[in-house]
Parts: structure tokens; C-alpha cells; sequence
């Protein structure tokens, strides 16, 4: 049952108001969800029993299972929501990558979305799920794992100073890749530079 379904059958149950009031608390529907012990602390010392003795009585009047039943199906219609939600821009920012190969953060400036916002970063790991990535890359990119390759024992910050990227970034796009970024201490044969 939806959460606007779930609201309108606790208005319409036949409930008593302390019962509406304990269901609309513990489900979130007009407050933030709350534990048995606050809903019994607010609602005037009530102890966590009688708050659950009220829960059950109204669940059984709506003729609907437990708490824990209503609050997996928010769960699950929140989940719902963030999928499609995820694979609307996904839909958005498809065709303009593989058209025009911009990078993520240009694509979102362009579209008026939040680069760094939850949804575009899971649509943006599908993407690149669903597309691979080396047929992707730019060639900068291209150059520094090649580079990188090649050159196993050179450090985070040296590869970004040579290539002219923000150190972090050097990481995050072998990890997106999927190549491991090993610490070039831990190989084998990794003798550590003198300093003159």
C-alpha cells in the first residue's frame, strides 16, 4: 500500500485519534518516523507496551498486518521511487555522452542537474556498467593509464602532477575503470626514492 493510500486509510479506518496519531508517528506520514519509546515519551510518559498495544489495535482495525509489514512497503515504494528517478537521467544523459562524449560534470551543467546529487551519481555508475570504458575515455585519460601502465611505480601525485589533474580525480577515474589502483609501495620490487 502506498504512503498516501496508508494516510487515507488511518484518517478513514475508524481509528481513535490517540490511535491515528501513534500510526501517523510511527509510519512517518506528516512527522518523522519515531520508535515506540518517543511516540510513548510525546504522547504523555506512555510506556514502549502501551504504545505498541495502541499500534496493533489500530492495524487490526484497518485489517492490515504489523508496522514492520507498512514500513517494508515504504521502503520498497522509496526504493521504487529513487530507481526511476535514476533511470530518468540516466535516459537524459545517455545519448548526449555517447553522441557527444562529454564528460558528466559538462552534461549536468548543460541539463540544470546536481552533478554531485546521489541520483546522477548512480546513473552515471550505470552508465558506465552498461557502456564500458576505454571506447570512452579522452585521450588525456587514455595517455595516463597507458602511462600509468607502463610505469607501475609512480605515485598518485606524481601522475596527476604530469598530467595536470586534481590528484583525487587520478584515483576515482582508474577505480570508475575498474583497474586497481594498488599503492605503489606494496609491489614487489618497489625500492623507495632518495631525496637530494
Amino acid at each position: 500500500m502506498l504512503n498516501n493510500d496508508l494516510a487515507k486509510a488511518i484518517k478513514t479506518g475508524g481509528l481513535d485519534s490517540r490511535e491515528q496519531e501513534v500510526l501517523e508517528r510511527r509510519l512517518g506520514i506528516g512527522h518523522t518516523a519515531q520508535s515506540l519509546q518517543q511516540i510513548g515519551d510525546e504522547l504523555g510518559g506512555l510506556s514502549r507496551e502501551r504504545i505498541r498495544q495502541l499500534e496493533k489495535g489500530a492495524y487490526e482495525k484497518l485489517g492490515m498486518g504489523s508496522s514492520k509489514d507498512s514500513i517494508q512497503n515504504n521502503r520498497l515504494v522509496r526504493e521504487e521511487r529513487n530507481d526511476k528517478l535514476v533511470m530518468d537521467i540516466f535516459a537524459r544523459i545517455e545519448p548526449i555522452r555517447l553522441a557527444e562524449r562529454k564528460n558528466f560534470r559538462t552534461i549536468a551543467k548543460k541539463l540544470g542537474m546536481n552533478y554531485a546529487s546521489a541520483h546522477y551519481t548512480q546513473a552515471v555508475q550505470l552508465f558506465y556498467k552498461k557502456h564500458g570504458h576505454p571506447e570512452l575515455l579522452s585521450d588525456r585519460d587514455k595517455e595516463m593509464i597507458e602511462y600509468k601502465m607502463t610505469h607501475p611505480f609512480i605515485t598518485q601525485v606524481d601522475l596527476a602532477r604530469k598530467f595536470k589533474v586534481h590528484n583525487p580525480t587520478v584515483c576515482r577515474k582508474f577505480k570508475r575503470m575498474g583497474i586497481p589502483w594498488n599503492d605503489v609501495r606494496a609491489l614487489a620490487g618497489y625500492v623507495k626514492p632518495t631525496l637530494k
